[in-house]
């Protein structure tokens, strides 16, 4: 039986006792390993500030360009500050707010 957690055939049997269950969420990276080595990964950064989508998106990618899609990550980044401030600045122009 294919194992959920670790991906293998047979070894751990899976259902809380393969040795991948353990490990913290924040240990376990899927496709890659770009976040991993960070004191701070991203994602605790923008759960512990209750950052939104957009928020959590620029810290994302400006935290991985170097090790992972370079220019283009910080592409995406700058997309998504232009996409917060066309927004917010949209929500700023509406009556009654």
């Amino acid at each position: 039986m294919l194992c959920d957690i670790c991906q293998t055939i047979g070894s751990c049997g899976g259902g809380g006792l393969c040795p991948e269950y353990k490990k913290s969420a924040l240990d376990i990276q899927i496709s890659g390993d770009h976040y991993k080595d960070m004191p701070i990964q991203p994602a605790q950064y923008i759960h512990a500030n209750a950052m939104g989508y957009f928020e959590g998106n620029v810290v994302k990618y400006v935290s991985r360009w170097r090790k992972k899609n370079g220019i283009a990550d910080l592409e995406k980044a700058k997309h998504y500050i232009d996409l917060l401030i066309q927004l917010e600045t949209e929500r700023s122009q509406l009556p009654g707010v």
